[in-house]
């Protein structure tokens, strides 16, 4: 199973659902369950379970800190003329 930590990119296997995203930040609910705050290129902020993370999600390769994630984000709207 693949590793879901903060930091880890998250490509969509499906654009017309959500964008690319990054996990942000990670949360236990009251049931132990795994909770996880993802941010979207967009911007958007959602809070999934893993079971919505795999369904959604191509399992993660690699891991960045949410800074370089974001400036990178950045320099692209930037470059694009956004």
């Amino acid at each position: 199973m693949a590793n879901y930590v903060v930091g880890s990119l998250l490509h969509t296997k499906d654009g017309r659902k959500i964008g690319n995203a990054i996990i942000a930040g990670m949360k236990t609910g009251t049931d132990r369950e795994q909770f996880y705050d993802v941010v979207t290129d967009f911007g958007n902020r959602v809070v999934f379970n893993l079971a919505e993370l795999i369904e959604l999600f191509h399992p993660p390769e690699r891991v960045t800190t949410f800074t370089n994630w974001a400036l990178d984000r950045l320099n692209k709207r930037e470059t694009n003329g956004n």
